[in-house]
């Protein structure tokens, strides 16, 4: 058996920079590591069952993901969290290390532990002994409380490969150039206030809507479109505005998008327009391009005590008033996350994230889950 407090899991994609941190600390301080596979990781009650029962002592995660794990198993003392801000998340059974990293850097550059819920959650001070500050437009260091981009030096980094233009940039003597915007608050912690380019965060993933335009242009016939980010309840989505002569088959472009594009990059909305807005210098005017109105399908009722209960569910999960048994979760504005939600929150035996996304709605996921549920019992 490993030592108390020794067990360290690994809950993120191995192409995080954070998984690549978390085997070399590992390695490092004598840790036993373990890399959870999806199958776990999506499903909360097998999540709580593997952490229970290796005894995990520290673990990374993303803050939505924490979000939903609202019970810690007591052997759980220390949570790392990053790729996303943690505003919003706080647990007092939990030591919460909010981390600020990125690939270019290839190690933590600061670190702050949460003592309460933050609105923006700070991500500390520096602690790399590099050069961290916040720059304006010209990269020269901005006042304390004043907003601009966090930079730091880079020594490690020599580029992107085959990127001239971006390496310009990006990484200016020494210096990288993050996109994020923040500033210093008055105890001295860096905070994150949001992005400078095209660049979003959805799920921790970071994503270049320019690039989800070049792949939606080059595998779409589309006339022209935009893509664009907007959020609600916290969590950011990826709507598609096209300007084309008829609409488009929206559940045949997400097919034809997820062959070329992995699933937090395909936009949950489509908005056909007359014309884009632009400024007055002829560009995109992107902030103001309309929010979708999410709206359900005509109303069909639950008829079962399953239905209701899988339509509140729904409604709670996904902040929307009056959903029916023929809405699509998934067109709602699910996603993986919130689906992970929807299985905490119902806490059925045996029912796992697979049914939401086989069934999408709330009468197809009941006829599968009756129908296995009962396959099983004979």
């Amino acid at each position: 058996p490993s030592p108390e407090g020794s067990v360290f899991a690994g809950i993120a994609p191995l192409n995080f920079v954070a998984s690549i941190i978390i085997i070399f600390y590992s390695f490092y301080t004598g840790k036993v590591l373990h890399i959870l596979p999806y199958d776990i990781v999506k499903n909360p009650s097998l999540l709580t069952e593997f952490i229970e029962n290796e005894k995990v002592a520290n673990a990374f995660m993303p803050p939505s993901l924490l979000k939903i794990y609202k019970n810690p198993s007591p052997y759980l003392k220390n949570v790392y969290v990053g790729g996303e801000p943690c505003n919003g998340v706080f647990n007092n059974k939990l030591s919460i290390i909010n981390c600020y990293a990125a690939s270019e850097s290839g190690m933590i550059m600061s670190t702050f532990v949460l003592d309460k819920m933050y609105d923006k959650a700070p991500i500390g001070t520096n602690k790399t002994g590099q050069k961290m500050y916040i720059a304006d437009e010209d990269g020269k260091e901005v006042p304390q409380g004043q907003t601009g981009e966090i930079c730091f030096e880079d020594v490690y980094t020599r580029g992107y490969i085959n990127l001239p233009e971006k390496n310009k940039e990006a990484f200016v003597d020494g210096i990288y150039h993050t996109g994020d915007l923040g500033y210093v608050d008055e105890n001295g912690n860096f905070v994150i206030s949001g992005r400078k380019d095209d660049m979003i965060k959805i799920n921790g993933n970071r994503v270049s809507t320019l690039e989800v335009e070049a792949h939606f242009r080059k595998n779409i016939d589309v006339t022209d479109v935009h893509v664009s980010s907007f959020k609600r309840n916290q969590k950011a989505y990826l709507c598609a505005y096209y300007i084309n002569p008829t609409e488009l088959n929206i559940d045949k472009i997400k097919e034809e998008l997820a062959r070329k594009l992995p699933s937090y990059m395909i936009p949950t909305y489509y908005m056909k327009l007359d014309a884009f807005p632009v400024k007055s210098n002829g560009k995109i005017d992107r902030l103001s391009l309309p929010v979708p109105q999410i709206t359900c399908e005509k109303y069909v009722a639950p008829n079962s005590d399953f239905q209701k209960m899988l339509c509140k569910a729904f409604e709670d999960t996904l902040s929307i008033e009056k959903v029916g048994i023929t809405d699509d979760f998934f067109a709602l504005g699910g996603d993986s996350l919130f689906a992970l939600q929807l299985v905490s929150a119902l806490d059925l035996e045996d029912f796992s994230i697979n049914y939401i996304y086989r069934g999408k709605t709330v009468e197809h996921i009941e006829k599968i889950y009756i129908k296995e549920k009962n396959v099983a019992k004979s």
